[in-house]
């Protein structure tokens, strides 16, 4: 898409199971009224991953936590809206595969929505 990456522009962390959080534990030091963007996409039936089933409450989660959270789910968790709704966020959380390939780590991905 453009010249830079993903980890130019945020610090980015990797949690890989979802059921972590439920631990009770805070997921963020931020407070109730800073701006998120939350973006979960389970794959499509017959999809080469596995399915990622506690990605609706994951959203939910983060929708309750946070005023200003915007949350882009199913179909509408597409690239395209996931960047451009990204700028001036305190927080972005993005609930999906991600495969990475210590040899190639240029050729990773999040897998989002078509």
């Amino acid at each position: 898409m453009g010249e830079r990456y993903l980890a130019d522009l945020f610090t980015v962390s990797e949690l890989p199971d979802a059921g972590m959080l439920a631990d009770g534990r805070p997921m963020t030091p931020l407070g109730k009224d800073s701006s998120v963007l939350a973006a979960g996409y389970r794959p499509a039936p017959g999809s080469s991953l596995p399915d990622l089933p506690l990605v609706d409450q994951e959203l939910d989660r983060l929708s309750d936590a946070f005023v200003q959270a915007r949350v882009l789910s199913g179909l509408d968790a597409r690239p395209e809206a996931l960047t451009a709704g990204m700028g001036g966020r305190d927080l972005v959380h993005v609930a999906a595969h991600m495969t990475f390939d210590p040899a190639q780590p240029f050729d990773g991905a999040l897998h989002l929505a078509p």
